[in-house]
């Protein structure tokens, strides 16, 4: 009974001694990983609106009020040049095959989407995972969000895109979060 109750004590000392080093790994990596995730946001928002040479978050109220018409919305900045305002960067939360996606997506004052890319996701490597390829996403640029985007399986119409092959999921899931930024455009001024 002892010896049972020693490699307990042993077995205990162990796991705090290893959930403190977690702890303390965990305290010392954050600022560096969230520094570099925004330094990711700030490169994808520069290649989803290359005009611009300034974002500003729009704030929080106004965030709110917009996140009740697009509630996959999650951010929302303006897209300047010279402090003259050009359109908008947002990123949406979508449902992707593998969980959620993060989709940032530029658009300028009339809607038309100037760029798109797709952030953290969790989709199947070499399948879902391709909508993070030029092929796929270059394909939105130039369509309008004043009406829904489609999916084609075989040839793209007008305001469609071409889902990628074996992952129609995810397709559609990055076409809905950017056809959910079209309840946006009555309320932005």
């Amino acid at each position: 009974m002892k010896e049972m109750v020693k490699l307990g004590i042993i077995l205990l000392l162990f796991s705090a001694i290893s959930a403190g080093c977690l702890a303390l790994t965990n305290d010392l990596t954050a600022p560096a990983i969230a520094s570099s995730r925004k330094e990711a946001d700030l490169e994808n928002m520069q290649q989803v609106f290359k005009d611009a040479d300034e974002f500003v978050l729009v704030e929080e109220d106004k965030l709110l009020e917009l996140k009740s018409k697009s509630p996959e919305l999650s951010e929302l900045y303006e897209a300047e040049r010279a402090g003259e305002k050009m359109g908008y960067v947002a990123k949406v939360a979508t449902g992707g095959f593998g969980g959620t996606m993060e989709v940032i997506v530029g658009f300028d004052l009339d809607g038309a989407i100037t760029g798109l890319r797709v952030g953290k996701h969790a989709e199947t490597p070499g399948l879902g995972d391709n909508a993070t390829s030029p092929d796929f996403y270059e394909q939105f640029t130039g369509l309008s969000l004043k009406q829904d985007i489609g999916v084609n399986k075989i040839q793209p119409g007008e305001n469609e895109i071409l889902a990628i092959s074996a992952a129609t999921i995810t397709s559609d899931a990055v076409v809905s979060g950017v056809n959910g930024l079209s309840a946006l455009l009555g309320g932005l001024d």
